[in-house]
């Protein structure tokens, strides 16, 4: 079983996220757990999406351990779990504030590189998690294309987070 935890704020496309990431694992022929937690807040409040993938049904949503964290806001530090042994890869701008010195992160230019392209900064770093295998790149594409909005856009940052 995968499970990631996917962390940031309000209008980064987070709950987005953990939902491609699932609907990919489904069209990977895997099973997907997809949970959503956040504020009330529509913009700028915590985010947080937890995905879990398997090749069997899976039987509890829940988890307190995830393989991979994906931090893209300092907010998210506060929901990293820094007892355990997980890969951790953060925004190096974004994220920096906060993080924990005491553990080893894979820090990455997704907010520099969204903002230099003019793409979302949640399908940069998806096409990143792609590369390093947590899903299969077809099936994230094919995710992504049969979502319907903003495909070409959507479609170049997923390349880009790939090519990282």
């Amino acid at each position: 079983m995968k499970s990631i935890r996917i962390l940031g704020i309000g209008g980064q496309g987070i709950a987005f996220s953990g939902w491609l990431l699932g609907y990919a694992a489904t069209l990977s022929g895997l099973y997907a757990s997809v949970h959503h937690s956040y504020g009330a807040e529509v913009r700028g409040g915590t985010v947080t999406s937890n995905i879990l993938i398997d090749e069997k049904p899976i039987e509890n949503p829940y988890r307190d351990v995830f393989d991979v964290y994906l931090v893209l806001h300092s907010f998210g530090w506060k929901n990293v779990d820094t007892d355990q042994e997980a890969l951790i890869i953060a925004d190096e701008d974004i994220a920096m504030k906060n993080s924990p010195s005491d553990i080893e992160i894979s820090w990455k230019p997704f907010d520099k590189i969204a903002h230099e392209k003019r793409l979302p900064i949640n399908m940069i770093a998806l096409g990143y998690l792609a590369k390093i295998g947590v899903i299969e790149y077809t099936s994230l594409k094919k995710a992504v294309e049969t979502r319907g909005k903003n495909i070409k856009e959507n479609i170049m940052a997923l390349d880009i987070g790939y090519n990282l």
